[in-house]
């Protein structure tokens, strides 16, 4: 979710939020893990969660895609959904995190 999309009268910033996690867990030293928060499966939100997966110098180490339901399945979401991982695993190959996300993932699930 990315800040402009946020109503002004919620005084909320998702993109301030994960500052504030990154933050916190660089201080601690400890690893990043992900998920999505919402079910959306536009090109815009995809994208965000690469960059957030991808960020450095502090990449997320596992990343977990959550509300896998029929919708996902509808041929258009299905198709952007499939560009997505391809993302995921291009960055992955690329050296992005430690650059064996994607297969950790893959031989875990």
């Amino acid at each position: 979710m990315l800040d402009s999309e946020q109503p002004e009268i919620c005084c909320c910033s998702p993109e301030g939020l994960i500052k504030q996690i990154r933050e916190v867990a660089r201080r601690g030293n400890i690893p990043l893990t992900g998920e999505n928060a919402i079910e959306r499966f536009d090109k815009e939100a995809f994208s965000q969660i690469v960059r957030n997966v991808y960020h450095r110098p502090q990449a997320v180490r596992a990343f977990t895609y959550f509300r896998m339901r029929e919708s996902l399945f509808r041929t258009d979401n299905w198709k952007s959904f499939v560009n997505f991982v391809k993302q995921m695993y291009n960055k992955s190959q690329d050296g992005g995190c430690n650059g064996k996300m994607y297969s950790k993932l893959c031989k875990t699930g």
